[in-house]
């Protein structure tokens, strides 16, 4: 009987400390447990056509982000459609490679988009046709178009893609 006791209670051990454990991996590798994101949007009045949901978002060519949503947004000023994109961008990933451009605060990405940091589309392969965002300081960069109608989102001004200006020349 005493013997039968001292089994069910190792047993009982043995299955807590596997579930302690199992939970404590699942906690030390999720990824979205220490990850800050940072939720961006910006806007293109030209095609889209190769970007895709789940495309990567670059800085200076290092993958830091991908392509969550892409719509359309009316301005109530003109009544005219612009193509929203929404992306993610992971801060800690993108410090860890080196990539990081003051994104942490809105005060550091304001400071940023006056320096000229543009988000545009980019080919990754001409063949393919497909496409990502492409986060970049520009020096000429046009001035900023805001909408200010996105709560919760960071708006990242956008500039024409090489392939629209090629089409307007």
């Amino acid at each position: 009987m005493n013997n039968q006791k001292n089994l069910a209670a190792i047993g009982v051990f043995v299955i807590v400390g596997l579930i302690l454990s199992i939970s404590g991996i699942v906690a030390l590798t999720s990824s979205s447990l220490f990850s800050k994101t940072l939720r961006g949007v910006t806007f293109f009045n030209e095609s889209v056509t190769g970007l895709n949901i789940g495309a990567p978002t670059k800085f200076k060519g290092v993958v830091i982000g991908k392509v969550v949503k892409i719509g359309f947004q009316r301005t109530a000023s003109s009544n005219q459609s612009w193509i929203r994109v929404e992306f993610e961008v992971d801060i800690n990933q993108a410090v860890s490679l080196g990539a990081y451009a003051g994104f942490d605060t809105q005060m550091q990405i304001s400071e940023s988009i006056n320096r000229g940091l543009r988000a545009n589309l980019a080919t990754e392969s001409m063949v393919t046709g497909i496409r990502y965002i492409e986060l970049e300081y520009s020096t000429n960069a046009p001035e900023p178009i805001f909408f200010n109608e996105n709560p919760g989102f960071i708006e990242i001004p956008s500039r024409p893609s090489a392939l629209a200006g090629l089409a307007e020349s």
